[in-house]
């Protein structure tokens, strides 16, 4: 349908209480498995080299070394300004993130191609994430990889996906189901029904 021209539909996945998506980072990708959180607007998850990092479901952590599009900001040229402190020990930019129940972790600004499951390369976005070093409480023993931040903001995934025209609108919507589910970026997909009821009117 022309009226969704541009709109992405991916499909979401339920584990352990919680519904994750799949992302591809990098060239060749890496695929990780995300929380998908709509309080939080940091992508992060572990990277290779964490030694303080729990057991997930992807079999191994992120590698940069094996990406041939990874970039990592340096002190002054953070992206995440406001948020990430320079690091005197490497010059990196080192994110830390709390959260109410406990857990936590610390990362350094990574960026890399990113897209998400099902779609083409082409959807692909230069994104800066958080390449964790440490995880605690919850976060080092969830199913999932890491965390997608849906909220908007300018410096979210969502954004970028806009700006560089990947979706039409800067909008999401999510349908949860005990099963899976979907998220939708872009806009939203008129169903069937909705179509028919509104031929009637």
């Amino acid at each position: 349908d022309d009226d969704d021209e541009g709109i992405v539909t991916v499909p979401l996945h339920s584990n352990s209480g919680t519904h994750h998506v799949q992302m591809y980072i990098g060239s060749p990708p890496q695929r990780q498995t995300l929380i998908v959180d709509t309080g939080s607007r940091f992508m992060a998850f572990p990277c290779e080299a964490c030694r303080s990092c729990g057991t997930h479901v992807s079999k191994h952590y992120y590698s940069p070394q094996l990406s041939t599009t990874d970039r990592t900001p340096t002190c002054g040229s953070c992206m995440l300004k406001g948020v990430s402190k320079c690091s005197e020990f490497n010059g990196r930019c080192v994110i830390s993130q709390k959260y109410t129940e406990g857990s936590s972790w610390t990362a350094y600004e990574l960026e890399d191609l990113v897209w998400l499951e099902e779609t083409t390369s082409r959807m692909a976005v230069p994104y800066t994430f958080g390449c964790q070093t440490s995880e605690k409480g919850l976060f080092r023993k969830q199913y999932a990889d890491g965390i997608l931040g849906l909220a908007v903001h300018e410096t979210s995934l969502l954004q970028s996906f806009y700006d560089a025209r990947s979706i039409p609108n800067l909008s999401f919507s999510l349908c949860l189901t005990r099963e899976g589910g979907s998220l939708t970026v872009g806009g939203t997909r008129q169903t069937t029904t909705t179509r028919k009821q509104q031929q009637r009117e």
